[in-house]
């Protein structure tokens, strides 16, 4: 398999999601490079809205950032569980 080969069978929105896979994924590394903690949870309050980093994802899924409503927290465990907000009616 050659790279070359698979990346020009790819269309253009494939590539600028590629493009953003791959933007993301330096960003990461350059943040545990520096030594700064990567899953950095916030103290956040059950019920609060807050925006959340969804990442890129394939499909229907949701993409990057989102707001999202918290409805679990434990910031001592370094967990929450939000319900990401949509305006959308699907």
């Amino acid at each position: 398999m050659n790279i070359n080969d698979e990346l020009n069978k790819l269309n253009n929105n494939q590539r600028q999601e590629l493009e953003k896979w791959f933007v993301e994924q330096i960003y990461k590394l350059n943040k545990v490079n520096k030594n700064e903690q990567l899953n950095y949870v916030p103290y956040v309050t059950r019920k609060q809205v807050v925006w959340v980093d969804f990442g890129v994802n394939i499909g229907q899924e949701l993409n990057h950032s989102h707001p999202a409503v918290v409805l679990y927290s434990k910031p001592n465990v370094g967990t929450v569980l939000v319900a990401p907000l949509t305006s959308k009616k699907n």
